[in-house]
């Protein structure tokens, strides 16, 4: 009985550790794209500035320069630290730009905007 409730007691906490290590893992990359959207709104504007106060229609402008923003792309999408790429919206005078956060699926709670 007593090597039972060990074996149960070490299995519980290894759940535990895992659990952590998932909760630290998503926070970081949540961090991290929080991180991202703030360089890309700053790419964004700079773009505007120097287009008569235009935004971009789509954030592909920028995929030649991923690197000055540090973010996932792989030439057909800006992307966010879970590999989803970014919802940006534009009409030219006004922008959004939105990950589909933990969960990668854009308009859920978790989503993260600028």
């Amino acid at each position: 009985m007593k090597i039972m409730t060990l074996l149960l007691a070490l299995g519980v906490g290894c759940v535990e550790i895992v659990h952590y290590r998932q909760i630290r893992e998503t926070s970081a990359r949540g961090e991290g794209t929080r991180t991202q959207i703030i360089a890309i709104q700053r790419a964004v504007e700079r773009y505007a500035r120097n287009h008569n106060g235009t935004y971009p229609k789509d954030l592909l402008v920028f995929l030649p320069e991923k690197d000055d923003f540090n973010c996932f792309g792989d030439g057909k999408a800006v992307r966010d630290m879970w590999g989803t790429a970014f919802d940006y919206k534009s009409d030219g005078n006004k922008f959004s730009i939105r990950s589909a956060g933990p969960d990668m699926k854009h308009g859920t709670r978790d989503d993260i905007t600028n």
